[in-house]
């Protein structure tokens, strides 16, 4: 038997994220990008 899982919608909101130490040194910080915007 074969599976096979694929995704029927593309994403809508988050298309990309990032983590860093972009505001202080002892605190990890996550950015969002939800299409054209930053969060």
């Amino acid at each position: 038997s074969t599976h096979y899982v694929v995704t029927v919608q593309p994403p809508t909101q988050v298309t990309a994220l990032a983590t860093g130490y972009f505001t202080s040194s002892p605190e990890l910080n996550l950015i969002v990008a939800k299409n054209t915007h930053f969060e």
